[in-house]
């Protein structure tokens, strides 16, 4: 018998103390997946007059006082909305949204798009911007203009002002809320907002140009 092996390490603290390490792994797992779950159920229920996370985050890009607004090229390319609605979002604004705070998508959000749609309804959201829903070749979809007073550092801050002003009138001053047939060629950035179930969130904001097409209809208040 050899009694210099001395006792016997203690493997069942170890063990437990393993076994802890992982469960609060796991448990720690789970509260990131329902706090997530969370902010994507906020995301797809806000209506049109609710800002979502990711839109609050990404406020300085829908507003182009960003760091990457000098990278948009400055001459429209033409689109349509049905192409628009069709892009396939990248998945990292998603689950890495702070990395996107203050830069772009490169292509669809270094870009200024221009399609021709009918503008159907128009209110303002909680954060100020104007919301448009337009419609167009089976396709229904959104464009903003944000409040220009707060989009100070900007390059295009005195377009958005124009853009705005001139749609106000349009509407005769007379908002939040309207339900419209007003059909009209749209110019803005393109930016990448809130998901939805059957939507990418791929719209133009901010709306740097609009010009009415004949034939649209006097605006009409919704009930």
């Amino acid at each position: 018998m050899n009694d210099n092996l001395g006792p016997r390490p203690k493997r069942k603290p170890l063990l437990a103390l393993a076994l802890w390490v992982v469960a609060l792994g796991l448990v720690g797992g789970a509260i990131s997946l329902l706090r997530m779950a969370k902010v994507r159920m906020e995301e797809r229920r806000s209506g049109y007059g609710a800002v979502s996370s990711i839109e609050r985050i990404r406020q300085p890009v829908e507003r182009c006082s960003d760091v990457d607004a000098a990278t948009i090229d400055p001459k429209p390319k033409p689109t349509t909305l049905a192409a628009i609605k069709s892009l396939v979002r990248p998945a990292s604004i998603n689950f890495r949204r702070s990395n996107f705070a203050r830069r772009r998508v490169p292509g669809f959000e270094t870009t200024i798009w221009s399609f021709e749609a009918t503008i159907t309804e128009a209110v303002f959201r909680s954060d100020g911007d104007l919301y448009l829903v337009v419609e167009a070749e089976g396709a229904r979809g959104s464009v903003e203009v944000p409040d220009p007073s707060l989009c100070v550092g900007s390059p295009y801050q005195a377009r958005i002002a124009n853009v705005r002003t001139e749609i106000l009138r349009e509407l005769g001053g007379r908002m939040p809320n309207y339900h419209l047939s007003v059909k009209a060629r749209l110019t803005g950035v393109g930016f990448f907002g809130t998901e939805g179930a059957s939507d990418n969130g791929a719209r133009l904001e901010p709306l740097l140009g609009v010009e009415w097409l004949p034939q649209h209809s006097i605006p009409v208040p919704a009930g």
